[in-house]
């Protein structure tokens, strides 16, 4: 075991030397973001500034707290710095205390240069460097694309099952297809369908990194030629069958040792069937096509299926031929393992290449690829290079939750800042800067199923050598929990069972005022241990009944501190014990309804808090049905759909009264109409309200059970559908968004939210409760255990680490049996993690549960019985599997053990039964007093979030004059409409400019034309000829196109959002028609404020001016001339994409301002190019298709200072 850490209290934060590579063990309770914080603090203070640390977590939501935490503490110190100065003021918190005393000590320009910084570091947090691992990968990616030999331009996927999918059908056609009647035979043995050979696979997708076990070295030709080697073994076998037929199945038939039961095969009935197949198997073959009826022929399934007392007391049993058939059905299974194993890892192989091909013509990669890419672009020759880049950008670097990370995220920091352990040394200047801290508790690493690797901690623990601390003091719990929690992970040697990774150190309780449970006046024991298994009830009970008589004794008991709160004679500290004090934890949603139930039960509302995301919700499903009416109001099978959805709770006969009758049609139909033209004028939040009070869903719900949680997750639907909408034009867009996150989503904004803001009881997932703290917590369901087995199915494999801490993935049977004491060994170790994370919740009062339980819950294999019950060591876990038998007495043994240890602060008791179920619902009386608050206030109805298509809507457009003049240009007679400008806006914004055109365009046709309901094979010339015109057409006199845009100059699909004052419309009519010179279509629309939203196609830098470009696929006429510079002129007043493009520059001006120094409009500002795709002609120059005009300043002043009226606060685009 290694030397114990340095504790890192206040005083030694403030000493700590800033440089170096260090790992920070922080356990529950003890402060992590305080310190993070801290010594974020000190690199602020030391000259770094805020874009130069990089910060790193493993969620949004987490760097939004980050981000919030960190500024909040730079302005304490900033604060506490002034008061000292002005005031002399020193204050209570003990680190700011201790460098305000040392700053004290220096001069006054010291005290200046750091609140210099600190004033700084303030105003520009929203430049810290502040990511997810994934927003770090891509922004180095990016950012540094020539450096890291990536595109320029990459588009994120949430995943590639899609591309993985489409490369295994390749490769199932290419080798499944041409294989001869054996070898088809064979394969279909193993693999019965595309499906079967999918599902083996997919346990290898991200398993690169990973030691196969075994890694299959197999041809499937050499497995196909030892496939017929076994013709020989099976003929033979047929010859001996054929010949004394009569007898082996008299032995089959007459045998008193055999077990006739379902399982094995031999009852009578099934075993003349199967002989019967054996017949004529022998009899006319084909010799290939092996029934499974020949396994019953094999000494070893004889024996294995024998009565147990009577084994080997059959000596016809024990025939020669029954010996052969073993010999010859383990050759089958043998050869059908190797192809098992060849085929599922060559598929890997081939798909992967194929897979990563069509990526990179795609410009797409998944969350993993940004890891995996980045790794190897630093792993790569000249990876150096892009290294010190980032060194330089990001000298210092803090990984929060470093527990949580995996082998392939520690080699990328290790790259950046342990450059030594890859030879590579650094100048002195830059190993005297560079720093990087590592934050996290290895016993809270509770999260493998996402790839989270306590090995990877490991390699860590030995890279830092010394350079270790720990924080020692707890900060949640009171005295007594802390030191019975302590006590809980003191009761033997390893409790954590990998010693050389965790050595556990108890902590010690804070010096402050703590606030214990107090049960009429008397504080109670912090730790409640009770026992099952010694009252009558729970001995010898089955699961579900054992989980019941738990849920009863738990919710008994806070329903009896509920009704204590309320009466004042249970408290926390001096205040009364509320519903909202109090949380139980569980492992699984099966576990949290269960307890619900019994909470309901005793009338005491709970919320559930998990990780499902409200997209999994049946109210989901439900609103995306009415969604769906909405849009599509015209297509009668949507809206007959749309009233079975859930959420209106219409049973059959009211839906068929709805549908047979015109006048309820109608008006059905109608409100759809209805809702589907506000959605258009009002946006779709104004439509999602209307539809709540239309459809009454609300007073639909409050009728039905769970009501609260369903009203939640409905609204909260409403909110995400809201906030994509500004990003997505159109209604089928957002309608298809939608489809895709009920296929897949795990954004942290989609987990499902509290469904009430009220003080009740929580029920919480352990692994959800991370990071969280109660003042009573109830864990009852930690004595259960879910180990693996020795016959587990190989669906998936079995991942375990071999002895060099090597990532592994078992493959085969043999495999499995062999590393399954390893995988054990490491699922008991994450079981204690669970552990101790449930125990540390709590910060008054702790509830746990354990005792002896039969059946299938596995408790002798469980994390409590490892602790208490410490009957292995880690050591005899390399070679047997976790078990702790247990029985009433252990049980009570142990737990007197640990509570005289404890000192008192532990309290054992059978678990308590009642009777009757406690009460704790409120009285009617009380229930009276409560009512509505009535709203007073006035509600604005002209605020709206505009667009340039609301303001036009309702602009007549009159019908362009075309030439009369045919023509046989393709791309003129190219079919019009919006979906043609759809799909080529989605080209152009997948486009590198710089690069092969003919080439991304064939790529791109591919992946969007089906999408828009075009052909992509029969346009895919056309539309790479169109491409290029438009990439090469020059835009003006001195040749600038868009082939001469480097990506790092231009933006695409700039969305921005104008906050604006009350627009008087008339006066907006009358400002752009002086300045047209010309009559225009007036908009006719109200006078409004709010906001104008919007996206602009392209904006491009050239020669140190800004333009916007936007793409038009208006078909003006089938011949040149109709895009000429006049018609482009009448056909941009015609559709008022005046207006349009004088938005957009007024919208890149305020963007400038505060973007650009020393902006000013006539130096800045370059234009607006309207690019009608059907006329560029790179031969013709700028004379078709382009459109420009620069609109003088004066004009976009009026604009943005009065008609517009900038919002007190500055918007800026995003």
């Amino acid at each position: 075991m290694s030397d114990k850490p340095l504790i890192l209290d206040a005083e030694q934060t403030l000493r700590l030397p800033l440089a170096g590579v260090k790992l920070i063990e922080a356990s529950a309770g003890t402060g992590k973001t305080y310190a993070i914080s801290n010594l974020y603090l000190r690199y602020v203070l030391a000259g770094f500034q805020v874009s130069q640390i990089l910060v790193v977590t493993f969620t949004n939501a987490a760097t939004e707290e980050l981000r919030g935490r960190i500024r909040k503490r730079l302005h304490e110190a900033q604060r506490a710095l002034e008061q000292a100065q002005a005031e002399n003021k020193i204050p209570e918190d003990d680190f700011l205390a201790a460098w305000l005393k040392d700053l004290a000590a220096g001069d006054g320009a010291q005290r200046e240069a750091a609140l210099s910084r600190l004033r700084y570091a303030v105003r520009s947090m929203e430049e810290a460097a502040i990511f997810t691992i994934n927003g770090f990968c891509q922004r180095a990616l990016t950012e540094h694309a020539f450096s890291s030999g990536q595109s320029f331009q990459l588009e994120l996927t949430r995943d590639d099952d899609t591309l993985w999918q489409d490369a295994l059908k390749d490769w199932w056609r290419r080798t499944v297809y041409p294989l001869s009647a054996e070898g088809l035979a064979l394969f279909s043995s193993v693999f019965p369908s595309l499906s079967k050979l999918m599902e083996a696979q997919v346990v290898l997708r991200h398993a690169q990194d990973k030691r196969l076990v075994p890694k299959s070295t197999d041809s499937l030709d050499h497995i196909y030629a030892q496939w017929q080697s076994v013709q020989g073994d099976l003929l033979g076998l047929g010859v001996q069958w054929v010949a004394d037929r009569e007898r082996y199945s008299e032995i089959l038939n007459t045998s008193k040792v055999l077990a006739r039961n379902a399982k094995s095969g031999y009852r009578l009935a099934e075993l003349t069937l199967s002989l019967q197949r054996l017949d004529t198997y022998f009899a006319s073959g084909p010799w290939f096509a092996i029934p499974p009826a020949l396994e019953l022929l094999s000494a070893q399934y004889l024996q294995e299926n024998s009565k147990p007392t009577q084994i080997g007391k059959d000596k016809a049993l024990e025939d020669p031929f029954f010996t052969d058939c073993e010999r010859v059905w383990n050759r089958v299974l043998q050869v059908r393992e190797l192809l098992r194993m060849s085929a599922v890892q060559r598929a890997t192989e081939q798909a992967r290449v194929q897979m990563e091909e069509q990526k990179a013509l795609s410009r797409t990669l998944t969350y993993h690829d940004q890891l995996s890419r980045l790794r190897d672009a630093l792993a790569a020759p000249a990876g150096e290079d892009l290294a010190q880049v980032l060194r330089t950008n990001f000298p210092v670097a803090m990984i929060d939750e470093f527990q949580d990370t995996d082998d392939l995220q520690y080699e990328i920091f290790r790259r950046l800042y342990l450059p030594k352990q890859f030879g590579v040394e650094l100048a002195e200047a830059s190993a005297d800067t560079l720093a990087m801290i590592m934050i996290g508790d290895p016993k809270q690493a509770i999260y493998s199923f996402r790839g989270g690797d306590i090995f990877a901690y490991a390699k860590a623990r030995r890279d830092v050598g010394e350079q270790r601390y720990t924080l020692a003091t707890n900060w949640r719990s009171v005295p007594e929990l802390i030191d019975a929690v302590n006590q809980v992970f003191m009761c033997r040697e390893a409790p954590f069972v990998y010693d050389d990774i965790i050595d556990f150190q108890p902590v010690q309780a804070a010096d402050k005022t703590h606030k214990p449970l107090l049960i009429d006046g008397w504080q109670t024991p912090a730790f409640s241990f009770w026992q099952f298994g010694l009252e009558e009830s729970t001995q010898g009970a089955n699961k579900n009944t054992l989980e019941q008589r738990i849920c009863d004794a738990v919710t008994d008991e806070i329903a009896s501190l509920i009704v204590g709160g309320r009466s004042g004679t249970t408290l926390l500290g001096d205040k009364p014990v509320v519903s909202g004090d109090i949380a139980v934890l569980v492992r699984n949603g099966y576990e949290g309804v269960r307890v619900r139930q019994a909470l309901q039960r005793r009338g005491v509302d709970a919320v559930t808090v998990g990780r499902d995301t409200v997209f999994e919700s049946a109210e989901a499903n439900a609103l995306y049905m009415l969604l769906e009416a909405v849009v599509h109001y015209q297509d009668r099978s949507v809206l007959r759909a749309a009233l079975s959805s859930d959420l209106l709770g219409l049973d059959y006969a009211v839906i068929a009264a709805t549908v047979d009758s015109p006048n309820a049609w109608l008006e059905w139909a109608q409100q759809m109409r209805s809702l589907h033209s506000q959605w258009g004028q009002r946006g779709f939040m104004a439509m999602f309200y209307s539809l709540l009070q239309r459809l009454e869903l609300a007073q639909r719900l409050a009728e039905q059970a769970d009501s609260e949680r369903r009203l939640t997750n409905l609204l909260h639907l409403g909110e995400l559908l809201q906030q994509t909408s500004r990003g997505l034009p159109g209604f089928e867009s957002l309608l298809s968004w939608f489809h895709e996150q009920l296929q897949d989503s795990e954004d942290d904004e989609t987990q499902l939210r509290l469904e009430s803001d009220e003080a009740l009881v929580k029920i919480v997932t352990i692994h959800a409760s991370k990071g969280l703290e109660y003042p009573i917590a109830f864990v009852p369901f930690l004595w259960a255990s879910k180990p693996r087995q020795a016959d587990q199915k190989l669906r998936h494999g079995l991942g375990f680490h071999n002895d060099l801490g090597e990532s592994c993935l078992a493959l085969d049977t043999e495999a499995i049996a062999g590393n399954l004491y390893a995988a054990e060994k490491e699922r008991l170790a994450e079981d204690v993690r669970l552990v101790y994370v449930a125990l540390t919740r709590a910060r008054a009062k702790l509830y746990c549960v354990w005792g002896a339980a039969e059946g299938r819950s596995n408790p002798a294999c469980s994390a409590l019985a490892w602790l208490l019950n410490p009957l292995q060591t880690p050591a005899q876990l390399a070679t047997s599997l976790p078990n702790a038998p247990l029985d009433a007495e252990i049980v009570s043994s142990a737990l007197e053990s640990l509570a005289s240890q404890a000192g008192g602060n532990i309290q054992c008791q059978p678990l308590p039964i009642s009777l009757v179920p406690v009460q704790a619902r409120m009285s009617s009386d009380a229930a009276a007093q409560l009512q509505a608050r009535s709203f007073n206030g006035s509600i604005a109805n002209d605020w709206r979030i505009s667009s340039f298509s609301s303001l036009t809507r309702e602009v007549h457009q009159p019908p362009i004059a075309r030439s009369v003049a045919q023509s046989d240009d393709a791309i003129l007679q190219f079919t019009a409409g919006a979906q043609v400008g759809l799909f080529l806006h989605d080209m152009l914004e997948h486009m590198d400019f710089g690069a092969d055109i003919s080439e991304q365009a064939v790529v791109l046709n591919k992946r969007f034309a089906k999408k828009y309901g075009f052909v992509p094979e029969q346009q895919e010339q056309l539309i790479a000829m169109w491409m290029h015109n438009i990439v090469t057409t020059p835009l003006n006199d001195t040749g600038l196109n868009l082939a001469s845009l480097g990506a790092s100059k231009r933006l695409s699909e700039l969305e921005f959002d104008l906050g604006i004052n009350r627009v008087e419309v008339t006066e907006l009519n009358r400002v752009i028609g002086t300045w047209a010179g010309r009559a225009l279509d007036s908009l006719s629309i109200d006078d409004f404020r709010g906001m104008i939203t919007g996206f602009i196609d392209l904006v491009f830098e050239h020669e140190g001016r800004f333009y916007i470009a936007d793409y038009k696929s208006n078909l003006l006429g089938l011949h040149l001339s109709d895009y000429a510079p006049e018609a482009l002129k009448k056909a941009m007043f015609d559709r008022r994409y005046d207006l349009q493009y004088l938005l957009y520059i007024l919208a890149l001006h305020r963007y400038l301002q505060q973007r650009v120094p020393h902006y000013h409009y006539d130096q800045h500002m370059g234009g607006a190019y309207y690019l009608f795709l059907r006329g560029m002609r790179p031969e013709q120059g700028p004379r078709y298709g382009v459109f420009f005009d620069l609109p003088p300043h004066s004009l976009i002043d009026e604009l943005d200072q009065r008609i517009f009226g900038i919002y007190p606060q500055a918007e800026s685009s995003r």
